[in-house]
């Protein structure tokens, strides 16, 4: 991610290209469980939100998910779901397969000079609002081995950038549109935030050239009930240096809370510098 001079924003935030099929994969996906539907009920201006810092499990097509929405510190309405277990972590993992997406695990690997890769944590978020966002890093002290990658599914074309940047001296602030078939991500203490939204009642508009952290103004549009959805992914070498520091960065229910053994079994099992064979799980 450049500003508009060419000049990196961020050491470790990247735009990766994406392949076509991979949108088509997740958002069917998506669909079929019903998640799509159920964010439908959370974020529209008359669904039922949960309050902030709350959880429950959900049965999403006899698979264990986790629906949370993070304390109010975050002054949004997103919502995230992700696999509650390693079946439906699993179930997932095939759904990147089916869409190509060892392909951008060969060449994330590849540029980093990386030993190996999993995608060891899985979700989906949605939100329709946010005031302001929260800024935060989603990994922290990796040795740069560890992105979290955010795959726009939906999108309000016609509304502000989705993203809040900020360069590595906290100094300036970057504001990012998303794009179909390109994922934003973010690595070892990039700090960034969702941008202001209300795609219920008001638009956010920010210049995607602002370079001061000045809120941004809302634009009033139709009131149209409308809401954004991507899907989560975090890839990382995982090592017993790093470990620790990836688990301190998840909230959800799987990988499993404090058990780095339980990542450190699965390091390099989605893609290998040494090993070809090393795959996502092949679609059922």
């Amino acid at each position: 991610m450049v500003w508009e001079d060419g000049k990196q924003i961020s050491k470790n935030a990247f735009c990766v290209d994406l392949p076509k099929e991979l949108l088509k994969e997740l958002r069917d996906y998506a669909d079929q469980m019903g998640i799509t539907d159920m964010y439908r009920r959370l974020l529209v201006a008359d669904g039922q939100p949960l309050l902030p810092g709350t959880e429950y499990k959900k049965d999403f097509q006899g698979y264990n998910w986790m629906v949370q929405r993070p304390k109010s510190h975050w002054a949004s309405n997103m919502h995230w779901t992700s696999p509650a277990d390693e079946t439906a972590h699993d179930d997932y993992l095939r759904v990147l397969s089916a869409g190509g997406f060892d392909e951008v695990l060969e060449k994330v690997g590849a540029y980093f000079n990386l030993e190996g890769l999993s995608a060891y944590h899985l979700s989906f978020i949605g939100v329709s609002h946010c005031e302001k966002g929260f800024i935060h890093a989603d990994v922290n002290d990796s040795g740069r081995k560890a992105f979290n990658m955010i795959i726009p599914l939906i999108l309000q074309e016609d509304e502000g950038p989705e993203l809040e940047i900020l360069s590595d001296d906290e100094t300036l602030t970057q504001y990012y549109k998303y794009k179909y078939n390109v994922a934003s991500m973010v690595g070892d203490n990039a700090l960034h935030a969702t941008a202001s939204c209300d795609y219920q009642t008001q638009s956010s508009k920010p210049t995607t050239t602002t370079t001061t952290t000045t809120t941004p103004t809302t634009i009033k549009n139709g009131g149209e009930t409308i809401m954004r959805m991507a899907a989560t992914v975090y890839i990382g070498d995982i090592t017993p240096e790093n470990v620790n520091h990836l688990l301190m960065s998840l909230t959800q229910a799987y990988p499993p809370v404090g058990n780095a053994q339980h990542l450190l079994d699965r390091a390099g099992s989605h893609w290998s510098k040494s090993n070809p064979s090393k795959k996502l799980p092949v679609p059922i």
